[in-house]
């Protein structure tokens, strides 16, 4: 089975420059790109695209209040121990706020001002996707800080988004040599020399962009897996999900509908000796071993 993932070039990096180079580095290495599609901040906007993407950290920062979180208890050890207070007061004493509604605390101030503050705040990772920081001078806690900002790149007037799906076999490219040798780490500085993110720091002038990549701005997405690109595939590419191979190996194995769109909603899962969320369990993980791994997964739980 191929490997399909999700690949985008990001809204700094639309250049004539920037794409002809991500277009034929990727084919040079065997890399099948469907037709680009391009497409802009209005729809993004308006289809909810990055939220659908950014799922997780999006409920906690935008669609959630915390007091309605469903926090185990391991992610409050974690907020007492950087914080020295317990999560429950804090909640109870209204003391935690999602992104949102730090926004509006601070005076509708922008994701960008918001992001500014997160920054220089002492920070905690509480689960994977909700992370806290406490915002001394305002004298509260945010979750998520982070992530208006990071919207904002995508929904911001003029910003486009360039999309392709990109299919390649395991036999010639294994899904982490994709990743890690093509794509490169997310922080450019740390990226493997040759990849798309380190060419495109060593290069930004001579590929159109007028600022240097950084970990948050770094030019080009892709999925880490073949589960969370089937979500991300769907989401940006608008595929019928029931329509892909990938899929379709995992109902063949015996899983259902319902199974399916359970893991696309990326649940803690255990298969065999390992527990953790359904996409990093199927990260830099060729699509049919992470399908082997899946069904193995709802072989225990059947």
């Amino acid at each position: 089975m191929n490997n399909r993932a999700l690949v985008f070039v990001k809204p700094h990096a639309i250049t004539a420059e920037f794409i002809s180079f991500v277009e034929s580095f990727l084919s040079e290495k065997g890399i099948s790109l469907s037709e680009p599609r391009r497409i802009d901040a209005a729809e993004i906007k308006k289809m909810e695209i990055v939220d659908r993407h950014y799922f997780a950290i999006a409920q906690s920062a935008v669609f959630t209040p915390p007091k309605d979180y469903s926090l185990g208890e391991g992610a409050k050890r974690f907020f007492a121990e950087a914080f020295g207070t317990s999560w429950d007061e804090a909640v109870a004493a209204g003391e935690v706020l999602n992104s949102a509604e730090a926004q509006k605390r601070l005076g509708k101030i922008s994701g960008i001002e918001l992001n500014e503050i997160w920054q220089r705040a002492p920070q905690s990772k509480l689960a994977p996707g909700l992370y806290a920081a406490r915002f001394e001078e305002a004298g509260f806690y945010c979750i998520n800080g982070f992530y208006p900002a990071q919207r904002e790149v995508f929904t911001a007037p003029g910003a486009e988004v360039q999309l392709y799906e990109a299919e390649f076999s395991p036999r010639d490219l294994s899904w982490q040599e994709f990743r890690q040798e093509l794509i490169g780490a997310t922080d450019p500085e740390k990226a493997a020399v040759g990849s798309l993110r380190r060419r495109l720091l060593e290069s930004f002038g001579a590929f159109g962009l007028s600022s240097k990549p950084n970990v948050s701005i770094n030019g080009i997405h892709a999925s880490a897996g073949p589960l969370e690109g089937l979500r991300e595939r769907s989401v940006w590419l608008d595929i019928d999900v029931f329509d892909d191979p990938f899929v379709k190996s995992l109902l063949d194995g015996g899983m259902d509908e319902a199974g399916l769109r359970k893991l696309l909603e990326n649940p803690t899962i255990t298969t065999g000796s390992e527990t953790g969320p359904a996409f990093d369990l199927t990260e830099d993980t060729d699509s049919q071993e992470a399908a082997e791994k899946l069904l193995r997964w709802w072989g225990m739980k059947n």
